[in-house]
Formats: C-alpha cells, structure tokens, sequence
C-alpha cells in the first residue's frame, strides 16, 4: 500500500499540472513529476510520458524517447502500451522489435494488434526473409475478424478476392467475408458484398439482394455505394422508359 501511495503521490500532481487542474497549467512542471513517478514504479506515468513525446504534445516530439517510455508502460501492462510500442518503433524504422511489440498485444488480444502483426508479416517482410509466415498472418486477421474487428474483416476478403500476397484467389472466400462484415454493419462489406450478389462473383448472382446491400451501404454514406445506386436507379429508369416505348 505504502510504495502505491508513493508512485501516486508523483504522478497525481503530473496529471494536475497537465491538465491545469487546481493549478497552473505547465507542461514542464507535469514532466518532472511524471519523471519522478516514472522513477517510483508508476507504468501510468510511462505511458503517459510515452503518449506526449510521441505525439508532440507541449513537448518536442522525440520518438527515442517515446519509446523509451512506452516500453517501461508495456513491460508494466498498461492497456494498449504494447500497441502503441509497435507503432513507434515502426515509425522510426525499427521493424523487428515493432513485429515483436504487435505480436505481443496481439497475444494479449488487442484486435487492432492482431491486424497490426499481420500486415507487417504480408507487407513488410521481404518474400525471402525465413520469419515470414503467411499462415500465421492468415491466423491473425482470421482471428481478429471472428472478434469482429472491422478492418481486419475487409482485408482478409480483399486478400482472398484478389489473390494477394501468395495466397491464392478465392472468390468464395473472399465474399464469405465481406458478408460477415456486412452483416456487421460494416458499410465497406456492405459494398462489396452488393457487387458480389450483383455480379455473381463467388457468389450465385442475386440482383435484389445485391441492391439491399448496396443500398444499405450508401445509406451510411459509403461514396461507392451512392454512385452504384445513382447508376442502377439511371438504368433502371431507362428500361422502364424502353418498356413503356414498346
């Protein structure tokens, strides 16, 4: 109890000077108590440190520093440090120890971090590079997007839908996706599902179930979607002007 107390006492009076709460704002005065907490134990005050010099917020932005801090937040459990880790070290060019950050989230069952890992296996590694591993990429977004994560749910049908990355191209598969996410909500799922029921790709063809989805997909203001059902309504109107010409 006495060595939270003290961590608490040093990271209380950083969040106030933060904040300007009770006192004068000043970022300087925050820094040197988050610094002193930082010395006590107190991961919060890493992870905050961490958050301030990787954004640039009232600080020169130092993302060695960042990483410095988000690593002691990491390695202490705070929520989404290990994350956050991952994207600073990615952003300064540090690609082994960014893939190891995503991973460790992702083991943690940050969703965001499983889709993190994944793409850094697809995109980042080199085809030759023995620690690529497209299954386990494959495994990754998989797992993220039967949690529902909304991203990793479209890339995994767009991977499949075009054949990408050395995975081979499954129509079928693809549109299993994107009907999963359209049943989600995801207006981009929605999308491509629509075309998909519309064009009979991987899926048998469905021209009013491809506009049903289409048309909730621009219902939430998805661009694509508004401008497929300003098309389908034109041609609609022109076969019915036909229709009415015979």
């Amino acid at each position: 109890m006495r060595a939270w107390h003290v961590r608490s006492v040093s990271f209380h009076p950083g969040v106030c000077y933060r904040k300007g709460v009770g006192m004068k704002k000043d970022t300087a005065e925050a820094v040197r108590w988050f610094e002193r907490a930082v010395d006590n134990g107190h991961t919060n005050a890493s992870f905050s440190l961490a958050c301030m010099y990787s954004d640039g917020d009232e600080v020169s932005r130092n993302l060695r520093k960042a990483a410095h801090y988000m690593k002691i937040a990491a390695d202490g459990g705070v929520p989404k440090a290990s994350l956050m880790l991952g994207m600073i070290l990615a952003e300064t060019g540090t690609k082994k120890a960014a893939y190891e950050a995503f991973v460790a989230a992702a083991e943690e069952g940050d969703q965001q971090a499983m889709m993190m890992a994944a793409v850094w296996q697809l995109k980042h590694m080199k085809r030759n590079d023995p620690s690529r591993n497209v299954s386990i990429a494959l495994q990754w977004l998989t797992k993220a997007a039967d949690q529902g994560h909304e991203d990793s749910t479209i890339l995994l049908g767009d991977i499949y839908f075009r054949g990408e990355y050395g995975v081979e191209k499954d129509a079928q598969m693809a549109v299993r996706w994107y009907e999963e996410g359209a049943e989600r909500g995801s207006k981009i799922c929605q999308y491509y599902y629509g075309f998909a029921l519309l064009d009979g790709t991987g899926v048998r063809r469905n021209s009013e179930g491809g506009k049903k989805w289409i048309l909730k997909s621009a219902q939430q203001n998805y661009r694509p979607a508004i401008l497929k059902m300003q098309t389908i309504q034109r041609e609609e109107m022109r076969a019915e002007g036909g229709s009415d010409g015979d």
